[in-house]
């Protein structure tokens, strides 16, 4: 088959805009871009749950001709990744007990795993099972078949989310007439490129920063350990600084220029100027943001003390990834709130890339170039009547360039957790930020 008819065309529903990539996995195992394209998700998706059918369908629509335009190529088929509010892990064991030793077989191990899909509650829904060690008297192990016991437990990780999230995922793409290959929660999807076999080994956290929400994982023993999605992220900040009764763009201009200030480096009576001439104490800046930021990073420091793990035995740290944590100092907030000491940042996939020019330079592609990288079918339909054009849409792009680094950004620009509050004024006890009393309530309200 000709390389032109073999691509992959990948779809990310995020929490701020829906991204596309046609491209393919080159034979030196670089990743090929073909074409790319974005929108805004405001309209149609809050805290990545779709709430407009008719207008993601659209969206969709637009996405596909404009590519197929492009490429001069029909698309048949798409790999789709999303997140949402309210996705979360729970942990079930089946056990079977004999009255004597018995061999452990294939159909022993299908009724378990039957019975543990059939343990979710009627609202819920499992959307992955990560299956975890098997039990066999004292000993853990991944592969039981052939051992003969008469107790064995299976442990596993089900994925859970309330229905309607995959529903109307299905139903828009449905209703665009264009089949799913394949569907991934993102953090998992984008976390094989940028976690490594060691990290996941020795155990870490892996937090994905974006606008509406935190996605906290964590790994150990090469095995997902915890999972859950916070209604939380950048965007609350912005918000909570709308409160000066400034624009969007410039909240969200003053956040990435600022970021989280140092408390102690904050001269008394400071201002910062506004683009309307109007001034605003440093201080009351800082206030706003180090609430917001406290309070997700308290509740990825509660997930983590959730999933059974600790510093001690999650030797990999804590790996951030999301335009959000692109904050300034970030690296010293989440010291400051886990009391991890290992702290890394990681920007865009380690494969490399091949574009046009300037591409993925803030991570925006991160998810749908992991779904290149591991998709097994092609998305080519074949060739259309019409002549192809500019695949890139006029943008301007560039090769991009593996980033392996795992220092935290010096510029640029999070259960249990029950909705969200207005930021209040934390107390000053010294230090680098200011400390709360405040008791971290339930995340995720498991009707949401």
């Amino acid at each position: 088959m000709p390389a032109e008819d073999n691509f992959v065309f990948a779809v990310e529903l995020g929490s701020s805009k829906v991204v596309a990539t046609a491209g393919r996995k080159d034979p030196d195992g670089s990743i090929h871009v073909l074409g790319y394209a974005e929108k805004d998700a405001t309209p149609f998706i809050s805290k990545g749950k779709i709430f407009n059918v008719d207008k993601m369908t659209n969206t969709i629509q637009m996405m596909r001709e404009d590519m197929e335009k492009k490429l001069d190529k029909t698309i048949s088929q798409v790999y789709v990744c999303h997140g949402g509010m309210g996705i979360h892990s729970v942990q079930h064991i089946v056990e079977r007990n004999y009255s004597e030793q018995n061999k452990i077989t294939d159909d022993v191990i299908s009724s378990i795993v039957s019975e543990n899909a059939s343990s979710v509650k009627d609202n819920k829904e499992i959307i992955q099972v990560v299956q975890q060690e098997y039990k066999v008297g004292t000993q853990s192990l991944l592969d039981v078949i052939g051992v003969e016991s008469d107790n064995l437990q299976g442990k596993f990780l089900n994925l859970i989310c309330a229905p309607e999230i995959r529903r109307r995922i299905h139903d828009c793409f449905a209703k665009a007439n264009l089949p799913i290959a394949g569907i991934e929660l993102s953090t998992l999807q984008v976390s094989k490129l940028m976690l490594s076999d060691m990290e996941k080994q020795s155990g870490c956290v892996f937090v994905d920063m974006g606008a509406a929400t935190t996605t906290v994982a964590v790994f150990s023993q090469n095995l997902l350990r915890h999972l859950v999605v916070l209604p939380l992220g950048g965007m609350n900040i912005t918000k909570d600084l709308e409160s000066l009764n400034i624009s969007t763009a410039e909240a969200e201009e003053l956040k990435l220029r600022y970021g989280i200030p140092q408390e102690d480096e904050i001269a008394e009576g400071e201002t910062l100027t506004l683009r309307d001439g109007r001034t605003i104490e440093m201080e009351r800046y800082y206030e706003l943001v180090i609430a917001r930021v406290e309070e997700i990073l308290c509740n990825v420091a509660h997930q983590i003390e959730m999933s059974g793990s600790s510093k001690d035995n999650l030797i990999g740290g804590i790996i951030v990834t999301g335009r959000a944590a692109n904050l300034k100092n970030i690296d010293k907030a989440i010291k400051e709130y886990t009391k991890f000491e290992k702290v890394s940042y990681v920007k865009i996939v380690k494969q490399n890339v091949r574009s046009g020019g300037h591409f993925n330079r803030n991570g925006e592609y991160n998810v749908v170039l992991s779904m290149i990288e591991s998709a097994t079918e092609n998305c080519c339909g074949g060739s259309k009547d019409k002549g192809s054009g500019d695949i890139f849409q006029g943008k301007t792009v560039e090769t991009a360039t593996a980033d392996n680094s795992t220092e935290m950004p010096t510029e640029e620009k999070v259960p249990e957790i029950v909705e969200e509050e207005k930021p209040k004024k934390p107390n000053k006890v010294g230090g680098f930020f200011k400390k709360v009393s405040k008791v971290i309530g339930k995340i995720v309200n498991e009707d949401e």
